[in-house]
């Protein structure tokens, strides 16, 4: 089920194409979906480069592991710090 702001939407199914399952229960991860969405913003970070990166990196073996909305909350500066780190020992600039 599709409502309110589109890029809460777009998390969700981002997370829900990712596991084949909709975060569950809905209504916390929306929640969960919203409060990423403003921290990140504040933080000056885009909120979807930040998801799909999350996400594609779940096959790194000492990446945070993230599965919601929710993990990517709590995580959300592990996921940074981890980007940050892996740009550094490529010797490239850092940018997210």
């Amino acid at each position: 089920m599709t409502y309110g702001k589109p890029e809460l939407n777009q998390i969700i199914q981002a997370f829900t194409d990712y596991t084949g399952l909709e975060p569950t229960p809905e209504v916390s991860q929306r929640r969960y979906a919203s409060l990423l969405h403003n921290k990140l913003t504040k933080q000056d970070y885009k909120t979807m480069d930040l998801v799909h990166y999350a996400i594609s990196i779940q096959t790194d073996r000492y990446a945070p592991k993230i599965a919601s909305p929710k993990d990517l909350y709590y995580k959300a500066n592990d996921v940074i710090a981890y980007h940050k780190r892996q740009q550094t020992m490529e010797g490239g600039a850092v940018s997210l």
